[in-house]
This record gives C-alpha cells, structure tokens and sequence, in this order.
C-alpha cells in the first residue's frame, strides 16, 4: 500500500504523494529528484487514440486523456469530493518544481510542466 512516504528501497531517488480526494480512485505522483521528472501512473494520461476504435477514441476525448494534450481524467475531477487533500498533494507537485513530466500512458507533451500542472488541476480553485 502506498502513502505519502517513499518506501524506503527507493526513497532516495523518489519522491511520492497521493491523490485521495477520490472516493473511487487514489493516485499516486511520482518525482524522480535526479532527473526533476514528474511521473503520472493514472492521474494524468495521454493516450495516443490514432489506431483505436471508434468507441475508445470517442470517450479518450471525451474524459480529456486524448493526445495530443492528455489530462486528468473527467471521471476523476468529476469523483473527487475531498479537494482539500487534492489541493495539498498538489502543493507537494508545485513545491517540487519538476522539468519533465512523464505519463504511464501516453507519451510525454512537449509543454512547460508548470503550465501543465496549472492548466489540469484548475480544478481545484
């Protein structure tokens, strides 16, 4: 189980927080301090729906994870009841200052990880 602890086998080289303002889903971030990479598991996607079905590709853009800007999905801004706890793991994203980010899936979006983070978790205002 995951907290807001990095275990310690890797807890020299990565950071983590967690997303749990989402009864339905709790999101781990992961930075990597070497490198200053952000890394996404779930929480922000960009999916490449270029060979996908037209079903697939039709909900990709509509729960905003579609290439080429990816996102936080709907379904979770949608979920999430408990913004505080939201709002104080991105306080943890922001304080880390990352210069890349990277996605479980997707590929990476040639944007200013700041701008990123500020465009997808508007949010939480």
């Amino acid at each position: 189980t995951l907290t807001n602890t990095a275990p310690s086998h890797y807890a020299n080289d990565i950071e983590q927080v967690l997303f749990a303002g989402n009864p339905m889903f709790r999101e781990a971030v992961f930075y990597h301090r070497h490198s200053g990479s952000l890394i996404f598991t779930d929480l922000v996607q960009n999916l490449n729906t270029a060979n996908a079905g037209w079903l697939a590709r039709t909900y990709a853009r509509f729960d905003g994870v579609a290439s080429p800007d990816g996102g936080v999905p709907r379904l979770y801004k949608w979920l999430s009841t408990n913004k505080r706890a939201d709002r104080e793991a991105l306080s943890t994203i922001r304080a880390w200052a990352p210069k890349a980010v990277l996605f479980c899936h997707g590929a990476p979006i040639d944007i200013d990880p700041q701008a990123l983070i500020e465009r997808e978790f508007s949010y939480l205002n």
